[in-house]
């Protein structure tokens, strides 16, 4: 079993420079960066406007049809 925490970051969400970022855990055996690199990729290909909710949705429940875990993480983001 491993553990990875995956940064989901949208940049220039409005054209104003503002950007979304969602943080998940993944816990389990069967998933690697590359795969997961390769199914992102092959889901923003196939859909036009995907949002990061979108992604970070899909990529969950491939991950938990594979038998991961996927927990999304609550953060707070202080810049100065």
């Amino acid at each position: 079993m491993k553990t990875e925490i995956f940064s989901f970051n949208e940049l220039n969400v409005d054209g104003n420079g503002d950007y979304v970022q969602i943080v998940i855990q993944v816990t389990g055996s069967d998933f690697d960066y590359s795969s997961i690199l390769d199914y992102i990729r092959a889901l923003k290909r196939k859909t036009e406007y995907a949002d990061t909710d979108y992604l970070v949705d899909e990529t969950c429940e491939w991950l938990r049809s594979k038998g991961n875990v996927c927990t999304h993480i609550p953060f707070c983001v202080v810049e100065f």
